[in-house]
């Protein structure tokens, strides 16, 4: 990983306060989202946290369903990362709620994909299988290839773990 983080996070927290000056909250949360990227980049996984959480208020403040999917999918990850599989679980499951209140299939498919990853991490491939074909199924209706092989991926090492299982 190569890159000048600490003059981006200090970049970053500048035009934080910018938009909070401004009393701009989207421009607060897209940077929050931004800051908590970076922070996870580089292993803070507490701030990256908190990041993504007062985003997600910020969110649910606009009533943005989308931006408060995107902010779970992140803490679901973080979550996730941090070994919080309940947690993370809880915060795709939610943001999967979300993606399929708007129709957002793509956000469906990430979702989902979150949940398999979760299902395999805690030795439950049969459940992952399920949550990985329903993304497979998001992804290929929208025609989106990257995502597929994301699924795929996951798909072929759960599938690896149910080899030989009923």
């Amino acid at each position: 990983m190569t890159g000048d983080f600490a003059d981006a996070e200090h970049d970053l927290a500048a035009a934080l306060g910018l938009h909070r000056e401004l009393g701009n909250r989207l421009g607060q949360t897209n940077t929050l989202t931004y800051l908590g990227a970076l922070r996870r980049m580089t292993g803070d996984l507490s701030g990256a946290q908190r990041d993504f959480e007062a985003a997600l208020q910020l969110h649910e403040g606009l009533g943005d369903k989308l931006g408060q999917a995107g902010a779970l999918n992140w803490l679901g990850a973080i979550r996730r990362m941090t070994g919080d599989l309940d947690g993370a679980e809880q915060a795709f499951h939610t943001a999967l709620a979300l993606h399929e209140s708007i129709e957002d299939r793509h956000g469906q498919g990430n979702s989902r994909t979150q949940l398999g990853i979760v299902h395999f991490t805690r030795g439950e491939p049969h459940k992952a299988l399920r949550d990985l074909e329903m993304a497979l199924g998001h992804f290929r209706a929208i025609r989106n290839p990257g995502g597929e092989a994301w699924a795929l991926n996951h798909y072929a090492a759960a599938a690896g773990r149910t080899s030989g299982t009923t």
